[in-house]
C-alpha cells in the first residue's frame, strides 16, 4: 500500500538554476510534489534535491511538463526520457502538457519567433497529443474542451 504523500508544491519554474536546488530540497521537507519541465533547465537540480532531501521517492509525487515546442508525437516519449535522465528518476508520477499550443517544432528556444517577433505555432490538436498515454492535459484544458 503507497504512504500517504503530504500535500503541498514547489514549482521551480521561475528559479534560476543556481537558486533551484537549495529551494526545492527546503520544500521537499514539507512537500509531495515537485513541478518542474525540461525546458526550464532544472531538472537536474530538481533531481538532486530529491535525492537529498532523503524522503523516499514513493513518498513524492513528481510532474513534468511537456513544452509547446515539443507536441510533435514523435517527441513525447523522447522529451520524457530526457526529463527522466535529468531528474535521474526511472519514472515520474503525472507527465502533463504544459500548455495546449504547438509552437514551431525544432525552432531555435523554447519560443520560436518569425522576423516580427511573433511566435511560430504548428498545427497540433494537443487532444491528439494527450491521446498518448503517457502524457495527460491540464485542469484547465479538460474544463474547456472534453478528451474523448
Amino acid at each position: 500500500m503507497r504512504p500517504a504523500v503530504r500535500h503541498c508544491r514547489s514549482d521551480t519554474g521561475t528559479l534560476t538554476q543556481p537558486e533551484c536546488s537549495p529551494r526545492t530540497s527546503n520544500s521537499l521537507s514539507r512537500t509531495a510534489m515537485s513541478l518542474t519541465n525540461y525546458r526550464y533547465g532544472t531538472e537536474a537540480a530538481v533531481g538532486k534535491a530529491i535525492r537529498d532531501s532523503g524522503i523516499p521517492r514513493n513518498e513524492l509525487f513528481i510532474t513534468t511538463k511537456l513544452w509547446n515546442t515539443d507536441h510533435h508525437p514523435d517527441d513525447v516519449a523522447a522529451m520524457l526520457d530526457a526529463s527522466l535522465k535529468d531528474l535521474g528518476l526511472d519514472y515520474v508520477d503525472l507527465y502533463v502538457l504544459h500548455w495546449p499550443i504547438a509552437f514551431q517544432r525544432g525552432g531555435k528556444g523554447p519560443f520560436p519567433v518569425n522576423d516580427e517577433g511573433k511566435v511560430i505555432h504548428e498545427d497540433i490538436d494537443y487532444v491528439d497529443v494527450c491521446r498518448d498515454p503517457i502524457i495527460s492535459p491540464s485542469n484547465e484544458m479538460l474544463s474547456n474542451r472534453l478528451v474523448i
